[in-house]
């Protein structure tokens, strides 16, 4: 598709009603009404100034995890940043990833490179950009407790800025880009004095746990609620005899309560539908209220309110 930015002629290679569950480790969703793949900074920066002349909304998309897309779609432009496994690079006492980059290239190189133990991210999936914005992590440590600094792109003016680990608002599985627009595009962390042999050793070792204790060669986004304080959102899921539940084709797995599977052709209505099953039963068991993990796309205002209620 050929348009004008700022009075010259560029490319961009833009798709219209593309299907979107294929990249989704959930496989559910619609389709995007515009999708774009941008390889580097200025076909960002196109999509975006396109997006913005013709009063497009954007919704970036990571890994594919952590997502529930409706089955209508997504209205606007889909950006999904390209998987980049090889663009991680040492400056100085910093080691730079892209945002694309994939969460386990970055653990890999990181531990076995003896630049920084990210040995308790081994095994979540997802791209660099991804694990920012939602601080993935798990019971051993947070990802922001790493970062340097963040690189974001104001989708809104294009503009680049830099971020420190305490302007990003961190917490448990959020960050401020939660709140506030920002396109992570870098992510820098701190070079650290350690044995890279015995981390990667703590990696393997986290990916062969993570490997029995979760459902593996399943289509899931990964755990769908947060742990409450003191608490894990797995076992109180199990103990209030969900394990198996199921709705249409969505099925809370045998394996972790946590994770919600796409067992053959589930709608994303048919995950909602199991989301307040969940929480309903669980709060009528133990009082407490589940707080979603994964974030609701396509979904309006009032859908994402509607599964927050219990009854």
């Amino acid at each position: 598709m050929l348009y004008v930015i700022f009075g010259a002629l560029v490319t961009v290679k833009l798709t219209k009603n593309k299907p979107l569950a294929q990249y989704t480790t959930i496989g559910v969703g619609g389709a995007a009404e515009y999708f774009c793949q941008p390889c580097n900074l200025r076909e960002l920066l196109e999509a975006l100034s396109y997006a913005k002349a013709h009063d497009l909304p954007v919704v970036w998309l990571g890994g594919g995890s952590n997502i529930l897309i409706h089955d209508r779609g997504i209205s606007g432009l889909v950006l999904r940043l390209a998987n980049r496994a090889s663009n991680l690079v040492v400056k100085g006492d910093l080691v730079i990833a892209e945002a694309g980059s994939l969460l386990f290239e970055l653990v890999k190189h990181a531990c076995k490179g003896g630049f920084l133990d990210l040995s308790f991210c081994a095994g979540i999936p997802g791209t660099c950009g991804g694990a920012v914005y939602m601080n993935a992590g798990t019971s051993n440590g947070e990802i922001s407790q790493k970062i340097a600094w963040v690189e974001l792109l104001d989708p809104a003016t294009g503009s680049l800025k830099v971020r420190s680990s305490q302007e990003m608002g961190f917490g448990y599985r959020t960050s401020i880009l939660q709140q506030e627009p920002g396109i992570v595009t870098r992510v820098a962390f701190y070079c650290e004095e350690g044995d890279g042999k015995l981390w990667w050793e703590k990696a393997r070792a986290q990916i062969a746990r993570r490997k029995k204790l979760q459902p593996q060669r399943v289509r899931t986004a990964g755990s769908f609620f947060r742990n409450p304080p003191e608490q894990v959102a797995g076992v109180l899921i199990e103990r209030a005899g969900l394990k198996g539940a199921r709705i249409g084709d969505a099925l809370v797995s045998t394996i972790h309560g946590n994770f919600l599977v796409n067992a053959g052709q589930a709608s994303s209505d048919h995950f909602i539908q199991l989301i307040r099953l969940v929480r309903r039963s669980v709060f009528e068991k133990f009082g407490v209220r589940l707080e979603l993990e994964v974030s609701l796309l396509g979904f309006s205002e009032k859908e994402r309110g509607d599964v927050q209620l219990i009854l």
